[in-house]
């Protein structure tokens, strides 16, 4: 009953991850930009020294000059997360074999990411960039290798032990 409830909590971790996305998919590429831009003020207002201090040009220039790299790695953030809600989704799924699951969990995270561009394709002002393709699949894939490692020390642990 606990690796159900398990299963239940993580599918709908990962759907929500889905959504969340997929609406910020769907602004067009003004509503995107002010967005990041927000998001980027406040990161700069809470983390770089002298940046509430700078007129408003600085300020802009200095978040012209970081949000490519900050917008970059949301998406890499982004889909991290979706790889960890992804692997513990399938993960107790033991009749599979272990790497298959790493596998699903994967290819879940990736053909998302492959439809997510299209998605953004038919938005306004937005683009189908493989390069986003490729940032999220690296994400998910660095969050998953992560886990699994962790799965197999726990796994060599558990079997010193008995």
């Amino acid at each position: 009953m606990k690796t159900v409830i398990f299963r239940i909590i993580s599918a709908i971790l990962l759907i929500a991850t889905m959504i969340f996305v997929f609406n910020l998919s769907g602004q067009d590429a003004q509503e995107s930009a002010e967005l990041s831009g927000g998001v980027t003020f406040a990161l700069f207002s809470l983390f770089y020294k002298g940046f509430a201090e700078a007129t408003k040009s600085q300020q802009l220039a200095i978040i012209l000059e970081y949000s490519f790299i900050i917008r970059k790695t949301a998406h890499f953030l982004i889909y991290f997360g979706m790889g960890v809600f992804s692997y513990l989704t399938f993960v107790s799924y033991t009749k599979l074999k272990f790497y298959l699951r790493q596998i699903i969990a994967f290819a879940v995270c990736f053909l998302f990411a492959v439809s997510d561009e299209i998605h953004q394709s038919f938005i306004g002002g937005r683009s189908c960039e493989a390069r986003d393709v490729l940032i999220d699949g690296l994400g998910a894939a660095v969050s998953i290798l992560i886990l699994s490692a962790f799965c197999l020390c726990i796994k060599k642990i558990r079997k010193k032990l008995i």
